[in-house]
């Protein structure tokens, strides 16, 4: 930054003053940060399997809604965050405990 500085001769740096690198990422460096959800699903696809009667789609929402639950730290915030009342979580988390032994 102490070389823009001393480069432009206006009072501030504008963003036409950084570098090309700086502004913008190749677009195949970003895809790999921020894959779409078209890739997301076809991951997922590609790596759940279905656990006998259990469903994909069940198995999908319970891991979503776990690691929602463990990444926002409590049952409120994520009942918020995915739109589910509180006792649906519950009972979602209940009913992976119950698939995990």
């Amino acid at each position: 930054m102490h070389q823009l500085t001393i480069m432009t001769k206006k009072d501030s740096i504008m963003v036409e003053d950084l570098p090309e690198g700086i502004v913008q990422r190749p677009k195949a460096e970003t895809a790999s940060l921020h894959p779409s959800l078209d890739e997301v699903i076809e991951m997922l696809l590609d790596t759940v399997e279905s656990q006998g009667s259990e469903a994909i789609l069940n198995l999908i929402e319970l891991e979503i809604i776990r690691h929602t639950v463990q990444r926002l730290g409590n049952v409120q915030d994520a009942s918020r965050f995915l739109g589910l009342s509180k006792p649906t979580i519950y009972s979602k988390l209940k009913k992976l405990n119950e698939n995990n032994k």
